[in-house]
């Protein structure tokens, strides 16, 4: 059974609560220092998500089809919520985020995503449901990561790891596996990197997992060492992390605010209650509600988008249009609870169940394919 560490599931949380605040700003078109893109806050998904597959894959033996059955239960109930709010909500994004006053910027590619979705409505909805509709370049279905709501782009690419993962950790468990299988799985990851970087038909937004698998393996090596870090001084895991830092810095030149935030986090939980310092910390990082956030982060950052857009186009907008500031605030005041509400009933109601049951039809796949 793997061990919870409620740090990671807080820093899950807190990203969700980023991208929320920064489609509000987008949405007003406000220039903000304070918040950074939310782009970002999915890079630290991605570390987050390799981290804990390594986790679960390392800490009990189980079968692919199994893993895979519960990732994908994982995924999908409240994908297909997400995804029929989309399909209610699609025609806002253009008259919020690319036809007013405040935001004006994008119109040309919220047209051009409206005529692709018009024209290809069955091939989206056909990409949607296979959870694959990030690894289809613009060329072949345009706009497909972004047809119907923006955060399923990330989902896409999510369900991408799932699917090589266990292959992936297996390659790279440096415990278990001679240098030669370890090497051959790090050039293999290199030259897939590289080839999507210069072949691969660029979208808006990075959905296939070759353009961003170097921070998903981020997250495996930094699962395979975590047992390894828990029984080391934190010296050594803090020259790891420093090393690892640079490397994906000014190597494969990624912004260092995510890169920072995943390691202060993976040190203070590493370090426990060692050092007076991570002892506060961690007692923040696990505090009840940012626990309670961290726990429904999923729908947090599936959900959001389309009550924010029919706040924003319904209340907020035709009510502040000449003033960005209560634009803002309106759409966080009026959509804060109502998402918050949301997101609890459906983690309730939709994620709890189904994860349990995925649990237990997992376990008895497992023992199905064992006999």
């Amino acid at each position: 059974m793997m061990k919870h560490y409620p740090q990671f599931a807080v820093l899950r949380g807190f990203a969700s609560v980023w991208v929320y605040i920064g489609h509000a700003i987008m949405i007003c078109g406000i220039s903000s220092r304070f918040v950074p893109s939310g782009e970002l806050a999915v890079e630290l998904f991605m570390i987050l998500s390799g981290f804990v597959i390594t986790l679960l894959r390392i800490s009990k033996e189980e079968s692919y089809d199994a893993y895979l059955f519960r990732r994908f239960m994982r995924l999908y109930p409240l994908f297909l919520v997400a995804l029929l709010m989309g399909l209610a909500t699609m025609h806002l994004y253009l008259p919020v985020l690319g036809q007013t006053p405040l935001f004006t910027g994008n119109a040309e590619k919220f047209i051009a995503r409206d005529l692709s979705v018009e024209n290809y409505f069955w091939q989206h909805i056909a990409a949607h449901l296979t959870m694959l509709h990030g690894a289809i370049p613009d060329k072949y279905l345009p706009q497909s990561s972004l047809a119907f709501s923006g955060p399923l782009w990330s989902i896409s690419l999510e369900w991408q790891f799932y699917l090589f993962a266990p292959l992936i950790i297996w390659g790279l468990d440096w415990r278990k596996q001679n240098p030669y299988i370890v090497t051959s799985m790090v050039v293999l990851l290199l030259s897939s990197a590289i080839i999507s970087a210069r072949f691969w038909t660029p979208g808006i937004v990075p959905a296939f997992l070759g353009q961003r698998i170097d921070l998903f393996v981020l997250g495996v090596l930094c699962g395979i060492s975590w047992n390894t870090a828990l029984r080391s001084h934190i010296l050594k895991t803090a020259v790891f992390s420093f090393v690892a830092i640079l490397v994906y810095r000014y190597g494969f030149h990624h912004n260092k605010l995510p890169l920072l935030m995943w390691f202060a986090v993976y040190l203070t939980a590493c370090a426990g209650t060692t050092y007076k310092l991570t002892g506060l910390l961690n007692e923040i990082l696990s505090s009840r509600l940012a626990v309670w956030i961290g726990d429904r982060s999923y729908g947090l950052y599936v959900l959001h988008m389309p009550i924010m857009l029919a706040v924003a186009y319904y209340i907020a907008l035709p009510t502040f249009s000449n003033s960005r500031s209560l634009v803002f605030i309106s759409i966080l005041v009026i959509s804060t609870p109502l998402v918050l509400v949301f997101t609890a009933l459906c983690y309730t109601y939709i994620e709890k169940p189904t994860i349990a049951w995925a649990r237990n039809y997992g376990r008895i796949l497992d023992k199905s394919n064992k006999a």
